[in-house]
């Protein structure tokens, strides 16, 4: 099984296609970075979202996403595409990574990630619903115990989503079958 990332109207030679190992590696580094760099409700939503896509959680091979569903803003997109610019150019950079029980093997995640950043960037307004968004977005809100808050994990200083800590699983060694093509 694998997972893709896309854009709501990408060509097929524009899709990530990752193995269920090299994708937790993915949405794990991007936690990490983006954790680190975000400061407000906006960006602390972004890395939340990427979270969510837990394959300890959700499953091997069911966490793909096209990123027109994440819950971007009309008024703030072009900050919100800086944002994840900046993370992706902090993951790439190894920031965090001193929290994983493992070092990524960049040959494998830096084509992703720079993949991502590009499909990030192509992004128009008109690909995206932005009810969804706002939705989501209204969702997380009232699911918090205070307004605003935006708890993390105090080992891994990982913004949490409901199922918790994506390092933490993914530190646990719960993680899909698929070791051999794992980004590590």
């Amino acid at each position: 099984m694998a997972n893709t990332i896309t854009r709501s109207d990408a060509e097929a030679d524009q899709e990530i296609r990752c193995s269920n190992g090299l994708f937790s590696v993915v949405i794990s580094v991007l936690a990490l970075s983006g954790s680190r760099i975000a400061r407000t409700s906006d960006e602390k939503d972004f890395i939340i979202w990427l979270a969510e896509h837990d394959q300890s959680v959700l499953g091997s091979g069911t966490c793909g996403f096209t990123i027109s569903e994440m819950p971007w803003s009309r008024d703030r997109m072009q900050l919100e595409k800086s944002f994840l610019d900046t993370t992706i150019e902090g993951a790439i950079r190894c920031l965090g990574w001193g929290m994983l029980d493992y070092t990524p093997n960049v040959t494998m995640l830096e084509p992703a990630l720079n993949q991502f950043r590009t499909l990030v960037n192509e992004l128009q307004e008109t690909e995206i619903d932005f009810a969804v968004g706002q939705l989501w977005r209204e969702e997380q809100e009232a699911e918090r115990t205070l307004p605003g808050e935006y708890p993390v994990c105090s080992q891994h200083h990982v913004l949490l989503c409901w199922h918790g800590c994506v390092v933490c699983h993914e530190n646990a060694g719960i993680l899909p079958a698929d070791s051999d093509s794992n980004g590590r």
